[in-house]
């Protein structure tokens, strides 16, 4: 049971870098847009 909370705990860690991730990609790509 530890374990299983244990590897939930880091897909929902996994999940938040994820979407950091993504929203630094999309700002990069609206920068890229708006200069270009």
């Amino acid at each position: 049971m530890k374990r299983e909370s244990k590897s939930q705990k880091m897909d929902l860690e996994a999940q938040e870098s994820l979407l950091q991730v993504a929203d630094k990609l999309v700002g990069f790509v609206d920068e890229l847009l708006r200069t270009s």
